[in-house]
């Protein structure tokens, strides 16, 4: 998921939205440096990473209003790559 504070205007964001949401990316990245750190296999990493953005995907999406969670829904499907048939 993109990160909305790179939108933080056109979604409207208040202070303790964007403070809220600044406070789940650094628990995310925190994480991370402990899977890189953790003696596991690659796969293994790959899977806690994907899991790992998930969860912030799902915080922060639950951190957001209804109108700008479907604001970020149309700002995501304008930025997407578009790939061939």
């Amino acid at each position: 998921m993109y990160d909305p504070l790179f939108w933080r205007s056109e979604l409207s964001l208040r202070n303790d939205q964007s403070k809220k949401i600044e406070e789940i990316n650094v628990e995310f990245y925190q994480s991370l440096r402990s899977i890189k750190d953790e003696n596991h296999s690659r796969e293994s990493k790959s899977d806690r990473l994907e899991q790992g953005l998930q969860e912030r995907s799902q915080k922060i999406f639950q951190t957001l209003m209804p109108k700008q969670r479907r604001k970020l829904e149309r700002i995501i499907d304008k930025n997407a790559p578009v790939t061939a048939p």
